[in-house]
Formats: C-alpha cells, sequence, structure tokens
C-alpha cells in the first residue's frame, strides 16, 4: 500500500472568545514563534507578516486605551453597583411571595411577573444590561405603588442615577474613542484572525512540498510550540470561564436563599455556603449551607428555586 506524505497541522485555539486582552497576547505570542523561523523557509512574504503584526499592534493599542480609560474603570464600578442592586431587587421580590402579609405577598407576585423577562440581566453584556434596565424603570412606572410596599422605591431611585450616570460616561467614552480615530476591538480581531490563518497555510504548505530534512525540523519544532501556546492560551480561557460560572452559580444561590430559608423556616440570614460542592445525580452541582447553630445542610439549584436534597456520600 502506497504511503501518505506526512503532514503538520497548526491547532486553533478558542481564539473568538477569548477577551479582547487575552486574543491581543495570544497573537503576539504566535507571531514571535513565528518571526524567529527563517520566513524563506516558510515561504512567507514579508506583507504577510507585516499585515498580522500591524493588526496584532492595533489590538494592543486598543485594549490598552480601553484600560486605561478612566470612563471605563468607572463604569466598571458603576456595573457592580447596579448588579448588586438587581441582585437586591430580585432577591426580596422572591423572599416576599413567602410573606404572611397578604399586601406584601400580592405585591412581591405582581413584581415578580413583571421582572421575569429580566432575570438574569447582570451576566449579560453592559450595552445589552443597559438596554433591559431601561426597560425594566420603565415597566415599574405602571406598578410603583407594589414597588413602594415592598420598600424598593429608594433602590430603584438608586438604579435609575446610576443609569443616567453610566449613559453619560458611555457618551463620553464613544466621543473619545471618536477622536483617537481607533476601531472597535470586534472589527480588528477578524482581520487578526484572517492574517494569522494565512500565515498557518503557508507552513502547513511549506512543509507537505519541501524536501529538506532540516526544514522538515525546522517546521516540526515551530508548529509544536504553536499548538502548545494555543493548548496553553485555550487552558487558561477554559479556568478562566470555570471560575467565572463557579462565582456565576455562587451569586445565583445566594440569591434564592432568603426565598428557601422562607419555605424551610428559617429566619432571614440564618444559612450561608460554606464553599463545599459536590455532585449529585445526573451530574447536578450540590451546595453544603450551614446555619448560625452549626448544622449543616445541602440543596441544588432547580430552575428559580433552592431544593433541599441528601448529603452526598463521603468517597
Amino acid at each position: 500500500m502506497d504511503t501518505l506524505p506526512k503532514i503538520v497541522r497548526v491547532g486553533r485555539s478558542l481564539g473568538s472568545m477569548f477577551s479582547n486582552a487575552r486574543h491581543a497576547q495570544y497573537h503576539r505570542e504566535l507571531y514571535g514563534l513565528v518571526a524567529a523561523v527563517p520566513q524563506a523557509k516558510l515561504h512567507l512574504d514579508a506583507s504577510v507578516m507585516r499585515i498580522w503584526k500591524a493588526s496584532i499592534d492595533l489590538e494592543i493599542k486598543i485594549t490598552e486605551e480601553a484600560a486605561a480609560s478612566l470612563n471605563t474603570k468607572q463604569m466598571e464600578k458603576l456595573d457592580n453597583e447596579r448588579d448588586d442592586l438587581l441582585t437586591n431587587i430580585f432577591g426580596v421580590v422572591r423572599s416576599q411571595k413567602k410573606s404572611p402579609v397578604e399586601l406584601v405577598r400580592k405585591a412581591a407576585e405582581k413584581l415578580d411577573l413583571v421582572f421575569r423577562p429580566y432575570a438574569g440581566i447582570q451576566k449579560q453584556a453592559y450595552d445589552e444590561e443597559s438596554l433591559r434596565i431601561a426597560g425594566m424603570l420603565d415597566d415599574i412606572t405602571k406598578c410603583t405603588d407594589k414597588v413602594t410596599v415592598l420598600g424598593l422605591a429608594p433602590v430603584f431611585a438608586r438604579l435609575k442615577a446610576i443609569e443616567t450616570e453610566y449613559a453619560k460616561l458611555q457618551t463620553e467614552r464613544r466621543a473619545a474613542a471618536s477622536v483617537n480615530k481607533l476601531p472597535q476591538a470586534r472589527e480588528v480581531r477578524p482581520h487578526t484572525d484572517e492574517a494569522f490563518e494565512v500565515v498557518c497555510q503557508h507552513i502547513q504548505a511549506s512543509y507537505l512540498f519541501t524536501n529538506v530534512a532540516t526544514d522538515r525540523t525546522l517546521i516540526e519544532n515551530l508548529v509544536a510550540q504553536m499548538n502548545r501556546a494555543a493548548a496553553d492560551f485555550t487552558g487558561t480561557h477554559k479556568q478562566s470561564a470555570a471560575q467565572k460560572k463557579s462565582a456565576a452559580d455562587k451569586k445565583k444561590v445566594e440569591e434564592l436563599l432568603p426565598a428557601f430559608e422562607a419555605s424551610e423556616g428559617f429566619a432571614p440570614g440564618t444559612l450561608k455556603l460554606t464553599g463545599k460542592t459536590a455532585k449529585g445525580e445526573g451530574n447536578v452541582k450540590l451546595y453544603e449551607l450551614v446555619s448560625l447553630s452549626g448544622n449543616t445542610l445541602w440543596v441544588k439549584i432547580d430552575g428559580d428555586k433552592l431544593v433541599k436534597v441528601e448529603a452526598p456520600k463521603e468517597r
């Protein structure tokens, strides 16, 4: 049987999912690896490398400007505050649906229906979250009496003030970007990826068509380094994403705790997360809670509520 020629493949990372900073760092590292190899061995035209480098440099400049922007830092602070306010609003409504006072319970049930489409907006992109908050603020104008009954009027007043300030800072930041004439990262990143793809095709083709053993070894080593970099960056991205998801899961449990305490007969603020988690039936994530008296119990998230489960068996 005839033997097929040996080939090499430059692996691809999850680059499209990387943050702007990580995307720029990833390409900068790959560029350094490729640039260290004699370009003639890769049949790479200088213009291709120049285009790739220029796109990487532009990404870095955009990222650095965004990080250094005072407006950006202020907007991040405001975003954290509005996330806390939203979490408080949703938590109060959920817990008061169990109120023994009919007026309070009815108000909470009404607001629960109004706010249901906005559940989880804290996790959305900044601009999308602002848009949804604007809709939420408009909706409450039709049920201000219910908002007052639950004592949420001051919370919404603060949320509205934050949105006004956030919009102002956003306008100022866009104006500054217009003056600097830098494009958006989302416009530059595809261009960087496209240049990288051209480079990869040159590398793979050069390996396929060369008959020089030392050149093949050189390219094999280069591809191995590039693939190792891709694996490292992908691993870091996945780890970061997992940490963010874990933090988001913890936050959701904390949001659901008031309603769970009410349904299980605990006084408000009695239960806290211990930090211990486990896998339950169906690989469902379980969370350990501890009461003020030191007793522990386990729960899982079931839709929009916490459900008590048996303690997982020690392994």
